[in-house]
């Protein structure tokens, strides 16, 4: 019983936090159809907005990312860089 309210609860916060998210065009959008369409990992959404909001909110002025992937998390960082950021 208590797995199935947690389960229940953990997929409306879930689905509440990504209702939040903006909508996302040009090339994360294309980066996430693509990433679902070879069934590739990537961090998502949430997290890329949360990788962004912490960049910004720290006054990140360079970023080193070290993916493995096909660059998702380094464009929520890209995206969070004042000019001249690197």
């Amino acid at each position: 019983m208590a797995n199935e309210i947690e389960n229940v609860l953990f997929r409306d916060v879930d689905r509440y936090l990504f209702d939040l998210v903006p909508i996302r065009r040009g090339v994360l959008a294309q980066m996430e159809e693509e990433g679902k369409r070879r069934k590739f990992p990537f961090v998502g959404p949430m997290v890329g907005e949360m990788l962004s909001l912490l960049a910004r909110a720290i006054g990140a002025r360079r970023i080193l990312e070290l993916g493995s992937g096909f660059g998702y998390s380094a464009m929520h960082f890209a995206r969070a860089l004042p000019p001249g950021g690197m």
